[in-house]
């Protein structure tokens, strides 16, 4: 709470001194670099009284920044004598932000270094002037040479930890996987069935001279050709269409909803998936939308209204439903639990800086732990649905594995294909990997024709249906 405080307090400050787009930047990646705060925390906090172009610029020296730090990091370390110490953070993030606007921007040599030095005065280290203006003049006379060094250290641009994961994991497509996090993510839409068809919004596209194309496995997906303001987009203030990528569009079709339906959302925030599943099926009994942080309720309740679905919101704890739960059984149950984000890295790069060993083991008891808690909540036949934006097996297939072996009431409800690769009921073509209990889909590039997700682009997730049996 303190490290939201002094962000916030900064942030006012910023306000009031007009403090440049460079230097706001510098201060999120000081305080993802201490550990204080995410990108998704921290930008609208330090950015929103900034116009749409300064906050464009502010997210592609952060983002960027994030997504290359392993190999920023590579370059430092070999421009310095020795490390700069944890309380000069500050500092590494001044020359990490030179370093990327010199090898990935088209910002004039002179103009990077120089704004880079200036900004050692706002930290209020004037020691550091020269230090900072030797590292990126050393680097700008040898740029070539030292980026090639540190690629070949960090060939995969991941934390070495990681890298290890993945490719025990994922042996057969790491190099995708890898390639695919380094790259900054597609738009991808969700259209609101309740107003229009995708092919209706896809004339609506079309006629305002923007280019897509249609999402392969979700039948309400979109992907945009170019980035774009989403408030631009036809009848966005309306609720006709909300950015969600096509993996997190599959979780309301695979509740296989019915009209007078209760329906949980554990974990609801920012509201994504409860809108869709109340854009699915308009006849339910009741949707709740359960999150444990009231601060990112606010996005739930603003997503709830422009998309007119009525959900009954309620700030509390999934793993305590003692706390708020009136009762009443569940007919559906979206689990969609915290995890390392492993398989949004391109949409949250700063994973890479922030993600640690131990976090995934801390992660694991708390998804068994929501996973246990929620299961008496579910009405007998009642489906639950298991899902993370994680591609580490121990945060999906391990956690059901021993979920099924202490829970007696408890069976898979397969996801099931047909001959001609549609599922049960011809809801969803084929998609994502079969594994011993649900399926895994992987942020992917390149892969061969042969391979049936070789025309995805979506994100990586995971999803396991599981049944209550009736005792």
């Amino acid at each position: 709470m303190t490290n939201a405080k002094n962000s916030q307090s900064k942030a006012q400050t910023n306000k009031a001194k007009k403090i440049t787009p460079r230097i706001i930047a510098l201060q999120i990646l000081t305080q993802l670099l201490k550990q204080q705060g995410s990108m998704a925390s921290l930008l609208p906090q330090y950015t929103s009284d900034l116009s749409g172009q300064e906050q464009s610029f502010v997210k592609e020296l952060c983002y960027g920044c994030c997504r290359w730090y392993p190999t920023l990091n590579e370059v430092l370390s070999q421009l310095l004598r020795q490390k700069l110490k944890a309380k000069d953070a500050d500092i590494k993030a001044i020359i990490l932000l030179g370093l990327y606007q010199l090898e990935f921007l088209r910002t004039a040599d002179y103009a990077a270094i120089n704004e880079s030095v200036n900004a050692v005065a706002i930290v209020k280290k004037p020691w550091a002037k020269k230090l900072v203006n030797a590292v990126l003049r050393s680097f700008q006379r040898d740029q070539k040479s030292l980026f090639d060094k540190a690629k070949q250290k960090s060939k995969t641009n991941h934390p070495a930890w990681l890298e290890k994961e993945i490719k025990n994991a994922w042996p057969d497509y790491a190099e995708s996987i890898f390639e695919a996090n380094n790259q900054p993510p597609p738009l991808t839409l969700r259209v609101n069935q309740r107003q229009y068809s995708r092919e209706q919004y896809g004339q609506l596209l079309t006629d305002a001279n923007i280019s897509f194309s249609l999402a392969p496995i979700s039948k309400s997906g979109l992907y945009l050709h170019s980035p774009m303001p989403v408030t631009s987009l036809p009848d966005f203030a309306k609720g006709a269409v909300s950015v969600q990528d096509e993996a997190g569009q599959l979780a309301a079709t695979l509740l296989q909803l019915k009209p007078g339906m209760r329906v949980l959302d554990a974990c609801c925030a920012p509201g994504g998936k409860t809108c869709h599943i109340g854009e699915t099926e308009p006849e339910l009994n009741k949707i709740v939308a359960l999150d444990l942080e009231s601060r990112r309720l606010k996005r739930v309740h603003e997503n709830l209204e422009r998309l007119h679905i009525d959900a009954e919101v309620i700030c509390g704890d999934a793993a305590d439903p003692k706390q708020w739960w009136d009762g009443q059984v569940f007919d559906r149950v979206l689990l969609d639990a915290p995890c390392s984000a492993t398989g949004i890295i391109r949409r949250q790069p700063d994973i890479k800086l922030l993600r640690e060993p131990e976090h995934i083991q801390a992660l694991t008891q708390l998804q068994y732990r929501l996973l246990s808690e929620l299961w008496p909540l579910l009405a007998d036949g009642g489906i639950l649905l298991y899902a993370t934006c994680s591609i580490l097996p121990q945060e999906n297939t391990k956690i059901i594995e021993q979920f099924l072996g202490n829970t007696s009431d408890a069976a898979i409800d397969p996801i099931i294909f047909d001959a001609d690769n549609n599922s049960l009921g011809g809801d969803m073509p084929l998609f994502g990997i079969e594994q011993p209990f649900g399926r895994q889909l992987l942020p992917l590039i390149n892969q061969p024709e042969a391979d049936c997700t070789s025309k995805q682009n979506h994100d990586g997730f995971y999803y396991c249906r599981l049944k209550k049996i009736k005792k």
